[in-house]
């Protein structure tokens, strides 16, 4: 059972989802103005948000970017229920934060189905990732759309290491862990080095993460995480009793039989004013990395001339 809050400025509208949920045995929590939205997640333990986008009071988009700007509730499942349902007024809602956008008129069936998705990609735990300890690829951009509803500027930084899935051919699942938690850590020991004070780092599987740090930090962090990894590499492949692989693949790349895992660091900047999403971050970040991939596919990559910056 979730408690879900349906706000919307029709009566009937909120009664008639109500009825429908609690049928389906969640528990339902109405608003009809907006104003008492933020204080309703306060008195109640909310699971999702049902929000309309045309209220009296306030902007169901204002709301939005409220709540994606308060860390205790940032990570809030949000679904816009709205007649303003054109192609661009779904891209906003979603662009504000929004996790899914249905338009009016609707099908209840269709709703249920909504609510009943977000509540299964959602559960209370989904922001961290079990395997690194650090935040889950869900995690990682609920922290992207709170810097960008508060006009952050901030740099991503996209770290693979390479040739994983080779890598857990060659070897196990265990060692695939192991050696994503050792990177995850190298991560970990570079924020504590540069003093970041808005890092944070998402594990979105495998090998891959993406990390938040300041603008000004964003190359030195990656050519140092870089340099870490590198003289870390001697260890792991020891720790993983590995020895005779790795040297076999210094020696020998082509012929190896267990690849290294050199890392790959991609940054793209975002200034403050210049508006983004999240996926239009995602996809500038996915650019630089089959630019990369073009090229010897590690090291470090910097791009600027995304989200409104020069090249480096």
């Amino acid at each position: 059972m979730a408690t879900i809050l349906v706000v919307d400025d029709d009566p009937r509208l909120v009664q008639f989802v109500g009825q429908h949920l609690e049928a389906h045995k969640h528990k339902c929590v109405k608003d009809l103005t907006g104003k008492k939205v933020l204080d309703l997640l306060e008195e109640h333990p909310v699971d999702l948000l049902v929000l309309d986008v045309m209220i009296p009071d306030c902007s169901g988009f204002e709301i939005c970017r409220k709540i994606r700007s308060i860390p205790k509730h940032f990570s809030l499942p949000i679904l816009f229920l709205s007649s303003m349902n054109g192609e661009e007024e779904v891209q906003h809602g979603l662009a504000q934060g929004a996790d899914d956008y249905l338009g009016k008129p609707f099908q209840i069936e269709m709703l249920m189905r909504r609510i009943d998705m977000l509540l299964a990609q959602t559960p209370r735990n989904a922001l961290n990732d079990p395997h690194t300890n650090q935040l889950s690829a869900t995690g990682i951009k609920r922290v992207i759309q709170k810097h960008l509803n508060d006009k952050d500027s901030f740099s991503l930084i996209y770290a693979e290491l390479c040739r994983i899935s080779p890598f857990i051919k060659a070897t196990s699942i265990d060692s695939r862990e192991k050696a994503v938690r050792h990177f995850a850590r190298a991560l970990g020991v570079c924020a504590e080095e540069h003093q970041s004070e808005i890092y944070q780092i998402g594990h979105l599987g495998n090998g891959h993460f993406v990390v938040a740090v300041e603008s000004n930090l964003a190359e030195s962090f990656a050519q140092r995480a870089n340099t870490l990894w590198e003289k870390h590499l001697p260890k792991l492949y020891s720790d993983l009793k590995l020895e005779r692989q790795y040297q076999e693949a210094l020696d020998n790349p082509a012929k190896a039989k267990v690849p290294i895992l050199h890392a790959m660091f991609c940054i793209i900047a975002h200034s403050g004013p210049t508006p983004a999403t999240p996926a239009e971050l995602f996809e500038s970040l996915n650019h630089l990395r089959q630019h990369a991939l073009d090229g010897d596919g590690r090291g470090v990559y910097n791009d600027r001339r995304h989200s409104g910056c020069e090249v480096s």
